[in-house]
This record gives C-alpha cells, sequence and structure tokens, in this order.
C-alpha cells in the first residue's frame, strides 16, 4: 500500500504540471455535459410530444361523441351524428394512440427510441397498414447516432484512457528513468501495475462524477435506484476492460508512438470496424422487404360486390368470431354492408398476419445474430447492456409492437359488439373506449449477467496475458 501511494503521488505531481491531460480531461467533461443536455432535450421532446397528442386526442374524442346530441335538422349536425352514432364510421373517426413511455434511463441511453415510433395513432380498421405507416427506419439517423451520455462512455472514454496510459512503460524508458526503476526494491511489473491503478482511479473518480451529474440533471427518481446501480457497475466494467487492453498493450514494451497507434487501432477495430462488418455481413442476407410487404397487404383481393360475396365473407369472418354472430339476424342485418366490410378488413389482417410474423421474426434473428457475436466485443457488447437498462433497443420496440396487436384487438371489439349486434352507440358505450395500457417492461436481469460475464470474462483474460508479459518477461530483460 506504502508503495502504491508514493507512486500515486508521483503520478499526481506530473498530472497537474500536465495542461495537455488538463486539457483532455476538461474537453472529456465539456462532451459529457452536453450529451447529458442532449439526451434530456430529446426525452423532453418526446414527452411534450406525448402530453400534447393525450390532450389533442381527448379533445377530439370529445368533440366526436358531441355529435350523439348535436341538431340532425343541420347537415353538419347531421354529419356529426352519424360519425358518433354509427359504429361502422365510429371505428373509422374514433383515433386512439398507442404511446411507449420514456423510460428514466433512457436520458442517458437514447437507443433507437429516436428511431423506432414511440407513439402510433390508431383506429379499428387495418392494422398493418397503420403498424406499417410510420417509418420503419431512417438511414440519416441510423448512421449519425445520438451524442447522449452512453456515447460519451463507449466511444470517448476509451480515448481518454488511451491518453492517459498509452505510455505507462515506454514514457519511463524515454526518459532514461527506467534503469532508476530496475534498480528499485519494488519489482518493476509492480510499478506499471501501480501506475494502471492510480490512472483508473481518477478515470473512475470522472465517470462517476458525470454521471451522478447526469442522474441528478435527468432527475432520475430514487425508484430507479437498482437501475442506476447497473449503469454505474456496467460503466466501469467497460473501463477495467479498457485498462486492461492498454495495460496488454504496454507490456509489448514498443515505443510510445507505437502504443498510441495500437491502442487507436484498437479502438476503431472494437468501435468501427467489427461493428461495420457484421452489419455488412447480415445486410447481404436475404431478408423481407416492408415496403413490399405493405404492397402485399394493399394488394389484397377487394371486397366482391354481389350479396352472396359478402355473406360467404361474414361467413368466413363468425367461423374465426363467433361471437359477433347475433341469433336476432333480423337486428344484425340493419348494417349488413358496413358489417361485410369490417369483415372483410378483419380478415385481410388475419390473411397478412404469416408474412408480418414472418418478416419480425428475420429483423429479430438478424438482431440475436449481431448480439451473440457482439458479446465478445466490449463497446457493442456495453452498448447493447446501457439499451437495455434504457429500455431503448429493439427488445423493447418489439414488446411495444405486441402491445399495439392486443389494443387493436379491443378497438375492433369497441365498434364490433354494436356493429354485429345491429344497434347505434350509446353515450353508455363511450363510457368503456379501450385505453392503451403498454405491457410491463422486460426483466433482462439475465441478459445483463450474461453481457457483464462476456465484458468480465475478456478483461480476465486481457489482464492475464499482460500480467504474465510484465512479470515474467519485463523483468527478466534489460
Amino acid at each position: 500500500m506504502k508503495t502504491f501511494l508514493l507512486i500515486g503521488a508521483r503520478e499526481w505531481k506530473m498530472l497537474t504540471r500536465n495542461y495537455g491531460q488538463g486539457v483532455i480531461m476538461a474537453v472529456f467533461v465539456c462532451a459529457a455535459l452536453y450529451a447529458i443536455h442532449y439526451g434530456n432535450a430529446v426525452i423532453d421532446r418526446q414527452e411534450d410530444t406525448v402530453q400534447y397528442i393525450r390532450r389533442q386526442n381527448a379533445l377530439d374524442q370529445q368533440q366526436l361523441i358531441k355529435g350523439l346530441a348535436a341538431d340532425t335538422s343541420t347537415a353538419a349536425g347531421l354529419a356529426a351524428w352519424e360519425k358518433a352514432a354509427y359504429p361502422s364510421k365510429v371505428r373509422f373517426f374514433l383515433n386512439y394512440y398507442a404511446i411507449d413511455e420514456p423510460a428514466p434511463m433512457s436520458r442517458l441511453s437514447i437507443g433507437q427510441r429516436d428511431v423506432n415510433a414511440f407513439y402510433l395513432p390508431l383506429n379499428a380498421q387495418n392494422l398493418y397498414l397503420q403498424l406499417f405507416r410510420s417509418e420503419i427506419a431512417n438511414p440519416r439517423k441510423l448512421l449519425a447516432g445520438n451524442f447522449d451520455l452512453s456515447f460519451v462512455i463507449i466511444y470517448l472514454l476509451p480515448l481518454l484512457i488511451i491518453s492517459f496510459t498509452y505510455n505507462l512503460l515506454s514514457d519511463e524508458a524515454e526518459k532514461g528513468t527506467l534503469p532508476m526503476l530496475r534498480i528499485q526494491p519494488i519489482p518493476l511489473h509492480h510499478i506499471i501495475l501501480s501506475k494502471a491503478l492510480f490512472w483508473l482511479g481518477i478515470t473512475t473518480s470522472l465517470l462517476f462524477f458525470i454521471t451522478g451529474i447526469a442522474f441528478v440533471w435527468s432527475g432520475t427518481p430514487v425508484s430507479a435506484a437498482s437501475s442506476m446501480g447497473w449503469w454505474l457497475l456496467i460503466t466501469w466494467s467497460y473501463t477495467v476492460c479498457w485498462f486492461a487492453l492498454l495495460l496488454l498493450v504496454n507490456a509489448f514494451r514498443r515505443s510510445s508512438a507505437f502504443n498510441a497507434l495500437c491502442s487507436l487501432g484498437v479502438w476503431l477495430l472494437f468501435l468501427v470496424v467489427i461493428p461495420a462488418l457484421l452489419n455488412l455481413s447480415f445486410t447481404n442476407e436475404k431478408q423481407a422487404d416492408p415496403t413490399k410487404l405493405t404492397d402485399f397487404i394493399r394488394r389484397q383481393q377487394g371486397l366482391g360486390e354481389s350479396k352472396q360475396e359478402k355473406l360467404e365473407v361474414l361467413e368466413r369472418f363468425y367461423k374465426l368470431y363467433p361471437q359477433y354472430k347475433h341469433t336476432d339476424t333480423a337486428a344484425a342485418a340493419r348494417f349488413f354492408e358496413f358489417q361485410a366490410y369490417s369483415a372483410y378488413v378483419t380478415l385481410t389482417d388475419a390473411a397478412a398476419k404469416p408474412s408480418v410474423d414472418a418478416y419480425y421474426q428475420q429483423v429479430w434473428d438478424r438482431h440475436q445474430k449481431i448480439t451473440a457475436f457482439n458479446l465478445v466485443n466490449p463497446a457493442a457488447n456495453t452498448q447493447n447492456l446501457l439499451n437495455i437498462l434504457a429500455h431503448s433497443g429493439l427488445e423493447d420496440a418489439f414488446t411495444f409492437r405486441q402491445s399495439i396487436t392486443a389494443f387493436h384487438g379491443q378497438l375492433c371489439h369497441f365498434s364490433f359488439e354494436p356493429l354485429f349486434a345491429g344497434r347505434l352507440m350509446t353515450k353508455a358505450d363511450f363510457h368503456h373506449i379501450p385505453v392503451f395500457k403498454p405491457s410491463p417492461p422486460l426483466q433482462a436481469t439475465g441478459a445483463l449477467f450474461k453481457g457483464l460475464g462476456w465484458l468480465w470474462l475478456l478483461t480476465a483474460i486481457t489482464v492475464t496475458v499482460a500480467y504474465y508479459r510484465l512479470r515474467y518477461r519485463l523483468n527478466a530483460q534489460p
């Protein structure tokens, strides 16, 4: 411990006199503060949008319901009454919103929340035409990414570590102090390890300081204490992994220039080259085209004009949904045309479901393959862990889509019940307007432990190899 304190005091003096490293640290802190601001601004805009559409949707629904009391002696009043009274028109004009609320930690790791839709207007019409109406992917956003805190940690923190540690050993040799260190009673590899631990302490303090600011600035609630703990553990593990990699670079006893180039090469490999190669490899796989899928849904055979064709459509519909077939056929036949069209729309969705499920399965399979390969890449692995923690990854986007599908079924039932019963809507019906309830957040503790396990495994292997070189080769060579 005394040795470590002495070496730490020496490194601290050198740090306070090295204005270049001070500037680098200041730039890093400024970048982190801007990233925190950026993440808050993005999520604030999303929350403002959510509040606006909720207010507007409530006003639109109230306006439509008022049509039940409209003056039908005027053309405008009659039109308003028909929109509210006829279930066939309610299923089209009464809109609802499915909303994916941002999790508290999404302010620190936006993930795919700016690419995947976080809200979707819905009615009881074709589900998949509405689902694919929103933008699935924005190439510009995918290319640029988000300058949030996770970006700073994943991309910029390793550069800061490189600037601290690329010359742990080579600097002593180039300054001519290495022979003096060799004659000390302390093994040389202990000195190098102590220097690395000092800089690890500096980096950890800086990381935790910035993270603390982020938690306070973002207003992270106390209820998210476990998520905050996971965030600190994941980011610190990522930091230790990079220190292990830099220790291994130093263990090869090359010049400072070579160490710097080698370290930057490792950074490029993990953060640019490997992700690009993986995306290129899996992009070349044959995958379903969402545009073609939407065209397929639109090209479904139209509803026949004859009564017999409509009866056949209704018969197929009743086989799938017998609860809507009423014994009072005279009353039910009141909206025969609208019933046939609604049945046709529902059957169209049912026919498209296998193709849609196949498309999403291919997207999911591709994601799973890339995630499996990324487990050995500390940068991609850590980014995935932070997205899981912030509920801003593809897994949560898929959960949101499943919630939309379930909600659409409730919307259809809301208008189908009076439509197929052959009655008009009443005020009592509108007291039971469906409300979207998202699925509970995914419990991804297993995925977090798995990702952390791979990160620790890579760190342990790297440290073992570096320690071997430092202990058994460094001290034995002049």
